[in-house]
């Protein structure tokens, strides 16, 4: 599959830059909190994509296995559309496919199949931009995002010496080109619970994991007692779910965030246990949408 893709999609482009048709879609758009730790990761994301397909249906966090789990912030998507009827899609780059094909294309028992995997869906993805840049020119598949990195990727899962790991790949531009980390950045995990924020408005979830100003500091008590109740198994990703609720109350008229939020608990023990989902970031649901390559 991963062959198959890498071959196909050079020619499509190529095909399809000779329609004067087809413009090229693109979507974006996130806030991410992760809370971490050494034996536990809890994630939350948004639902919000802006671009030509705005709407409150982005799968920010999937599972790539039970026990292996993929988010990503910045740039979702980019795909062809014919504007003449009958209108089609073509998908050139999904960060949620790439994560899969990568994750499927490292066998599972090797050294570091985690990294290796972050390392390839970087690969590809700076690939795929590049091509489409060099086919459609930067400011149709770019528009007017100053933002840099481009997109992030966040790979995590149990870590072969015990414990937990997680990746971060970043793909940047500059100028016209695009490029990945040939080294992923391994994020720190500490004894103790910590919360950070990724995508937009991380200052804001920064300020509120803090819980020094007095807008943290009422948060925090609303957040207390919501919680009191709660299953303690559930306290870390409710608060996760929490922080990024609290931004989004803040902004409400903000158009590049908001949506229902989407979480899950990571552990080496129990591996994934979601605590929210959408129906469409199921896994048959993410299957059936998976572009024919």
């Amino acid at each position: 599959m991963h062959r198959q893709f890498k071959f196909i999609w050079p020619l499509l482009l190529t095909v399809a830059s000779f329609a004067l048709d087809i413009t090229v879609a693109t979507d974006s758009g996130t806030i991410v909190v992760f809370g971490l730790s050494k034996n536990k990761i809890v994630v939350a994301a948004d639902s919000r994509s802006t671009g030509e397909h705005p709407g409150d249906h982005q799968c920010k966090i999937i599972a790539l296995s039970d026990k292996f789990v993929f988010a990503s912030n910045g740039l979702a998507d980019v795909s062809m559309e014919r504007i003449s009827p009958p209108s089609k899609r073509i998908v050139i780059m999904d960060s949620n496919d790439e994560a899969e094909i990568a994750f499927k294309s490292v066998p599972p028992g090797s050294d570091d199949f985690l990294r290796k995997a972050a390392v390839l869906w970087g690969r590809h993805v700076s690939r795929t931009l590049q091509s489409a840049i060099a086919t459609y020119g930067p400011n149709s598949v770019f528009g007017n995002r100053s933002d840099n990195p481009i997109t992030n990727g966040y790979f995590f899962g149990p870590s072969p010496t015990g414990g937990l790991v997680l990746y971060m790949e970043n793909v940047t531009r500059q100028g016209n080109s695009v490029s990945f980390d040939s080294e992923p950045q391994v994020i720190e995990l500490a004894e103790t619970m910590r919360y950070a924020g990724q995508g937009l408005f991380r200052d804001s979830i920064a300020e509120l994991a803090q819980g020094k100003s007095e807008w943290a500091k009422n948060e925090a008590l609303q957040r207390q007692s919501r919680l009191a109740t709660a299953p303690k198994d559930d306290r870390d990703v409710l608060t996760a779910v929490s922080l990024i609720q609290s931004v989004l109350n803040a902004h409400p008229d903000n158009r590049e965030v908001g949506g229902p939020i989407d979480s899950l608990t990571l552990d080496p023990v129990n591996g994934v246990r979601w605590h929210s989902r959408k129906k469409e970031c199921s896994r048959s649901a993410l299957r059936q949408s998976l572009p024919i390559h």
